[in-house]
């Protein structure tokens, strides 16, 4: 209604015009005109129209899979799994005073833990237009040094003006173990969702009273309630972003222009910070450290900033801007990260400081960043991260791997049961032009997808790794592919054009692809209708080992806007999409 057209011209304005209209023809007290404001019932409406023009910005998603950490945004109350509310949230910047104790009520949250939403449902994200006075810079909640310091505007970004930038347009969507986000061209990051370990840079907390913003005693103007969503989602404090990556219970950014790395929510094994606390969890005394941003401080690797980022279950993987390094941290276990910078520094270290900065690790904390680049000194341009695995690509298109290698996610045929080292994959994704300019990465499975050297158009699908749930949608539920195959997503028996592929995302058990159509394909485990394909029953669980189309809402973007595109990601169980 807000930005829609129709044969009158502007909806909002015809509403306008025909709210004036019946107000002065409606009678009061048995005399003509000046109606009461509700009584033509246009009133509300009127209102709600300009809240989302003045006040609030929607952005039409839809989703499917689990709600349990309202990461599909369905759960009205906002309540989230650790008894919290996110009603009407807006941070502190946005004039409000918070008290924990206020917004923990005790009770049992079981009642909406909803069983999934198995089709493509429609969501509505709605954020606070920040022009309200209230400046980007205000202090909200500050990022954190770990070292003690300090796609012309389209529809899914609704209703702003029909003139506006492209700003506020969504760039990306990201999904991770129980939460979701939305990244603005302007770099506004949006996120929603589970939040039990500060995944979502602040705290979730109810508003209990408002308060002063700034030192000088003025308070800001605090909007109305949102007529649509209790649930209103602010914007990452402070920080505009370039890049996210979402984890399983923690968050990754890279900053616009610097290119500086910050990481907040879980940090128990270094994961959010570079460095993990002797005894555990620094951040879990202190609950600010965890859910404000903080400054990831990586040796002298973070010179120059980053290009790329990813999260996994418990490590994190970034690639630099200007050597095109590979840097990891966090757990190391099973191979998912590199060696610890301190720990290869070397025993007695001469002259070149590496022992004293040894030295200084063992006596404040463990550092847990190891870095590492191709023998041939070639740049690596991207990275994913799955549950114990990281691959990376570099510049000729060679897919490299390292970490667990349970289930073949290392893509080699010479088994063994992980590796330390980054190696490259068997077949043509390990070598030198093979057209890969994608990957992505489930828990233990990964996709990959190349375009074809004479014809750009025509882009192939690969895959390999885990596959007992239908991962990678081959037909069969062979347990392993050890080594990169092309995949061939078919639906009833036809396969998908290569030439229609547009883009593919894993979810921690799935597979998702996007044709040139904006039609969504998935296959895997669908447990809680994360393929968003409906009920997939079979004798041995809830999973398919074909591609099948997804049902349900459209992805679509409201009038007056055509959306050219589609946005897409999967999570631990959700699926959630966009036009763009």
């Amino acid at each position: 209604m807000s930005v829609a057209v129709g044969p009158s011209g502007p909806n909002d304005a015809y509403l306008r015009n025909l709210h004036s209209f019946l107000l002065e023809s409606s009678p009061r007290d048995g005399a003509g005109g000046g109606g009461d404001d509700d009584a033509c019932g246009t009133g509300r409406l009127t209102r709600m129209v300009g809240s989302f023009q003045s006040e609030y910005r929607p952005y039409f998603l839809v989703g499917s899979g689990s709600n349990e950490r309202n990461q599909l945004l369905l759960r009205s109350s906002g309540a989230t799994m650790d008894g919290k509310m996110e009603g009407n949230d807006y941070d502190d910047d946005y004039g409000y005073d918070y008290d924990d104790d206020d917004c923990d009520d005790g009770s049992d949250d079981s009642s909406s833990k909803e069983e999934g939403v198995r089709e493509l449902t429609e969501l509505l994200l709605v954020v606070p237009r920040r022009h309200r006075g209230v400046d980007d810079n205000d202090e909200g909640d500050a990022a954190v040094d770990v070292d003690g310091g300090e796609s012309s505007s389209l529809s899914s970004s609704s209703n702003t003006p029909r003139n506006a930038s492209r700003d506020d347009d969504p760039r990306s969507l990201h999904a991770g173990g129980g939460h979701s986000a939305l990244l603005t061209h302007g770099g506004d990051l949006y996120l929603w969702g589970w939040n039990d370990a500060g995944q979502l840079g602040r705290q979730t907390t109810t508003p209990s009273k408002r308060k002063s913003i700034n030192g000088e005693g003025s308070t800001a103007t605090v909007p109305p309630p949102c007529p649509l969503s209790s649930v209103v989602v602010p914007p990452l404090s402070d920080i505009k972003v370039e890049v996210a990556a979402l984890g399983h219970a923690h968050t990754l950014v890279i900053e616009k222009v610097t290119g500086r790395l910050f990481g907040f929510g879980d940090d128990g094994r270094g994961q959010a910070s570079g460095r993990r606390a002797r005894g555990g969890d620094a951040a879990a005394t202190d609950p600010t450290s965890r859910h404000a941003p903080r400054t990831i401080r990586l040796e002298s690797s973070e010179e120059g900033g980053f290009v790329c980022v990813a999260a996994g279950l418990f490590h994190s993987a970034a690639i630099t801007r200007r050597s095109g390094e590979l840097i990891t941290w966090g757990c190391g276990r099973f191979g998912q990260c590199l060696p610890p910078i301190a720990a290869v520094a070397g025993g007695g270290g001469g002259g070149d400081g590496t022992s004293r900065r040894k030295d200084e690790a063992v006596a404040a904390d463990i550092s847990t960043v190891g870095r590492w680049r191709p023998p041939d000194g070639s740049k690596l341009v991207q990275v994913a991260c799955g549950r114990r695995h990281t691959v990376v690509l570099d510049e000729h298109g060679r897919v490299w791997t390292l970490g667990d290698n349970k289930y073949g996610q290392l893509g080699r045929t010479s088994w063994s049961l992980l590796d330390t080292e980054p190696r490259l994959v068997d077949g043509p994704l390990g070598h030198v032009d093979s057209g890969c300019f994608a990957i992505c990465s489930g828990w233990s499975h990964i996709l990959a997808l190349t375009r074809d050297e004479k014809d750009h158009s025509v882009v192939a699908l690969h895959g390999w790794g885990r596959n007992d749930k239908g991962q990678l949608g081959i037909g069969s539920l062979l347990d392993h592919v050890l080594v990169p195959r092309t995949l061939e997503p078919r639906l009833d028996s036809a396969p998908i054009s290569d030439s229609s592929i547009q883009a593919a995302c894993c979810g921690a058990e799935s597979s998702h692809v996007l044709d040139v159509n904006g039609n969504v394909y998935s296959t895997g485990w669908n447990e809680h209708g994360n393929l968003a394909v409906g009920h997939v029953g079979n004798d041995l669980g809830d999973y398919s080992v074909t591609w099948m189309a997804t049902s349900g809402a459209s992805v679509v973007a409201p009038p007056p806007a055509k959306a050219t595109g589609k946005l897409i990601a999967a999570g631990g169980a959700h699926l959630i999409a966009v036009a763009v």
